[in-house]
């Protein structure tokens, strides 16, 4: 079994995905950014004797990448092309024109399909395509809206190991980042590159509320790209609790500093497939306030392994923080349950065992 996967930049699930398939018995080829091989994650593949290539995927249609991958499928027999991003797919089907491969397709989040958009066709809409991996049951049931029909698609969850997470951030860590926080501080955290969908907007007037109701020292701390500066505008119409509020970019150390929080919130507006900073928190102990969109609610049972709250409702949002911030008990319970419900639902064995049996599936029909 020959499978080549391209995968840009592997987050942590998908580089031990491709381990675990190597330990399974499959041969694996790994296209990557060149960037990316010069990472932690891209040397765990080569001491595991998997075999990565530096290839660039600029465009949908990149022609030396195309040139490069249709060698690669010919020298080495390969039969089937499991393709992470929607780059990757055009290039891949492509560069497979007039063979007879296989081509499997991930799609992690709900949206950006179109019917009339001729690059659609070029990906996920693709007649060659023989199966989609959905990251939720609601990407699932997004693309069988579409048309595509549901033999094609399967669920299978970008699964997680608890050890994963096993040396967090102290809460002091907060001190030395945000000098002058005050005495015990409750810190909320969201994760996301900023864009009008992920509810920044929102969440600030959600948390100036909770700010105003509660007599408790609190702070939301961003972590992400704001590219455009989205916070700064934002928080003009929220003078009062500007310097409650704590953008700190991108960092690499997000997953240690999502451990430390005491609540972790995604507000999002619609199209998240299974977030990976609400998993990354469940699997950490930490308590969730997210809203009911996309893949949120298989993460998130509400009032059992956290707290869903309506989409584009700030006081939605802003009674589910309240509730996170003072129902002591409530809320231990729902870290204890969030971090069951990874242990047993997402697990990253499950995710190399259905991988593989879908190879096999597909290779043997």
């Amino acid at each position: 079994m020959k499978i080549l996967s391209l995968c840009t930049s592997p987050d942590l699930p998908e580089i031990h995905t491709l381990l675990g398939l190597k330990r399974q018995g499959a041969e694996m080829f790994v296209v990557a950014d060149p960037a990316w091989l010069e990472t932690a994650g891209a040397r765990a593949l080569a001491d595991s004797s998997i075999t990565a290539l530096p290839i660039k995927c600029s465009s949908r249609f990149d022609l030396k990448a195309v040139k490069k991958i249709r060698n690669l499928i010919k020298s080495e027999g390969i039969r089937l092309v499991h393709s992470f991003s929607a780059r990757s797919l055009s290039n891949a089907i492509i560069a497979s024109f007039g063979m007879n491969i296989l081509h499997v397709a991930y799609r992690g989040t709900t949206g950006h399909i179109n019917k009339f958009d001729p690059a659609s066709w070029l990906t996920y809409l693709n007649p060659k395509i023989s199966k989609i991996v959905a990251v939720s049951d609601a990407v699932k049931a997004y693309l069988s809206d579409l048309g595509i029909s549901q033999d094609k698609i399967v669920t299978i969850h970008k699964g997680h190991d608890l050890a994963w997470y096993g040396a967090p951030y102290d809460s002091s860590i907060w001190k030395s980042l945000l000098p002058g926080i005050g005495p015990q501080p409750f810190i909320i955290v969201m994760v996301a590159n900023i864009r009008p969908v992920k509810g920044l907007a929102q969440l600030i007037s959600a948390f100036s509320m909770a700010c105003a109701e509660l007599s408790k020292n609190l702070h939301l701390v961003v972590i992400g790209k704001d590219s455009n500066n989205s916070a700064k505008s934002i928080l003009k119409d929220h003078q009062k609790i500007a310097d409650r509020v704590h953008m700190l970019g991108y960092r690499s150390d997000a997953t240690r500093l999502i451990g430390a929080a005491s609540l972790v919130v995604l507000p999002s507006l619609e199209r998240e497939g299974l977030p990976k900073s609400l998993i990354e928190a469940m699997a950490q102990s930490i308590p969730c306030v997210a809203t009911s969109v996309g893949g949120v609610p298989e993460l998130i049972i509400h009032n059992q392994t956290g707290i869903l709250v309506e989409p584009r409702s700030v006081e939605s949002l802003a009674k589910g923080i309240v509730k996170a911030a003072t129902e002591k008990e409530f809320v231990h319970t729902l870290s204890h349950n969030a971090y069951n419900h990874i242990r047993q639902k997402f697990s990253i064995k499950d995710t190399v065992r259905k991988t593989f049996e879908l190879y096999q599936e597909l290779l043997n029909d």
